[in-house]
C-alpha cells in the first residue's frame, strides 16, 4: 500500500512540476511582464481582429501611440480604419514569427512576422517592440 501512495505522490508531483515548467518563462503569459515580445504582437492582432481597439492601443508604445492616435480628439476613425485593412475586417487566422532579435536599443526586440488571413495570403511586417515598465510595448508596424 506504501508503495502505491509513493507511486501517486510521485505522478501527481510530476504533473505539478510540468505544469509549472510549461506555463512559466517569458512566452507562457499575457503581453507584458510575464510575457514576451513576441506575445505582445499576437496579443495586438488579437485585439484587431477582435475590433478590440482600446485593448489593442494599450500595447502601443507611448511614442508609437501619439504617431498614429489624436490625443486631442475622441474620434478614432482613422485607426479603426486602418485596423479594419490590416485585418481584412477580422480575418486574421494565425501571426507567424519568422525572426525575432535584438533591436537597435537595449531592450528592445526587432520581430519580422507574417499575418496570415483565413484565405492563407500572408502579409510580412516588422515591428520594433520595447521593454517600458517591465511590459512589452508595439512599436509602428512597416
Amino acid at each position: 500500500m506504501r508503495l502505491r501512495n509513493d507511486r501517486i505522490v510521485f505522478s501527481l508531483s510530476l504533473v505539478l512540476a510540468l505544469t509549472v515548467l510549461g506555463c512559466g518563462g517569458p512566452s507562457g503569459g499575457p503581453a507584458g511582464a510575464e510575457g514576451s515580445a513576441e506575445r505582445v504582437v499576437s496579443d495586438f492582432y488579437d485585439a484587431l481582429n477582435a475590433k478590440d481597439y482600446d485593448a489593442a492601443k494599450t500595447l502601443y508604445s507611448p511614442e508609437s501611440l501619439a504617431a498614429i492616435a489624436d490625443p486631442s480628439s475622441s474620434d478614432d476613425r482613422a485607426f479603426r480604419e486602418w485596423a479594419d485593412g490590416e485585418t481584412r475586417s477580422g480575418s486574421v487566422a494565425q501571426i507567424k514569427i519568422v525572426t525575432s532579435e535584438d533591436g537597435p536599443s537595449e531592450g528592445s526586440t526587432l520581430i519580422l512576422f507574417d499575418v496570415v488571413y483565413g484565405d492563407d495570403s500572408t502579409a510580412r511586417h516588422t515591428v520594433t517592440v520595447v521593454l517600458i515598465d517591465g511590459a512589452w510595448k508595439m512599436g509602428l508596424i512597416s
